[in-house]
């Protein structure tokens, strides 16, 4: 949530949303628990000025590097450098806290519930891209989250470079999801999101550490409550039902 409140921020400092409108997108209720003072993001108009909002916390070392790299120009962000700084940082350090206080297949299966996550993440920033922007490798590679589970670094690197979003399919099909991810069904997200799913209801259901069944059980509330946004979405923008059903997770 920390996350996803600076880049609200940073969202805002590019579109110049009004303060009232960010005001009221705040969830103020989490004040207790983050390492910043959730209100002091409300008026920012440059990424100095988050900067001195958040460089006490564990993220202000990442911020400043990204800073220093990416400088801001009037309401110019390079978002997508910030974006994947930050969540860089976020896998990195789940990562080192299951490293630490985890051994054998406990820590395996950590490693599997936080990488997954990340290597579909970007295998749906791919096809997004391929599909919809006509982007080419450069402009993909770039957003890409240094983080592998079932893919090695040179699949990756396959589909990244791959000429169209048909071509990165085809590869994509002869890697471990191939199996689990069927394009034919128009929403690619939402099979990325049945993988995930999957793996993360197994190892809730068998494994024997209390680590990784109350990840798996988190990651399953989180996956609920995004259902549960996407069904009010729906009705709100009068979807039909089955239209609606195709963007839940799926067993």
């Amino acid at each position: 949530i920390e996350i996803e409140l600076i880049l609200a921020c940073l969202r805002d400092i590019i579109s110049a949303r009004p303060d009232d409108e960010y005001i009221a997108s705040l969830p103020t209720f989490i004040q207790p628990y983050i390492s910043f003072h959730v209100l002091d993001l409300v008026g920012v108009k440059n990424v100095g000025q988050v900067m001195k909002i958040i460089e006490n916390t564990e993220f202000g070392p990442v911020f400043r590097k990204c800073m220093e790299a990416h400088p801001q120009v009037e309401n110019q962000v390079d978002y997508t450098a910030y974006e994947l700084a930050l969540r860089t940082c976020y896998f990195s350090t789940l990562l080192e806290r299951a490293k630490r206080e985890t051994r054998g297949r406990a820590s395996a299966e950590l490693r599997e519930l936080i990488t997954m996550r990340a290597e579909l993440m970007n295998l749906n920033t791919i096809y997004r891209m391929k599909t919809y922007f006509q982007a080419d490798a450069h402009r993909i590679r770039v957003t890409m989250l240094p983080f592998y589970s079932r893919l090695r670094p040179r699949q990756l690197e396959e589909m990244v470079s791959a000429r169209d979003t048909q071509a990165f399919l085809k590869l994509l099909s002869a890697t471990p999801y191939g199996r689990r991810i069927d394009p034919e069904t128009g929403f690619f997200e939402g099979e990325t999101d049945g993988v995930r799913y999957r793996a993360t209801r197994r190892l809730l259901r068998f494994s024997t550490s209390p680590e990784v069944v109350y990840m798996a059980f988190m990651l399953l509330r989180s996956m609920e409550t995004e259902d549960i946004v996407r069904i009010i979405e729906g009705v709100r923008y009068g979807l039909p039902p089955e239209k609606i059903e195709k963007l839940l997770y799926k067993a």
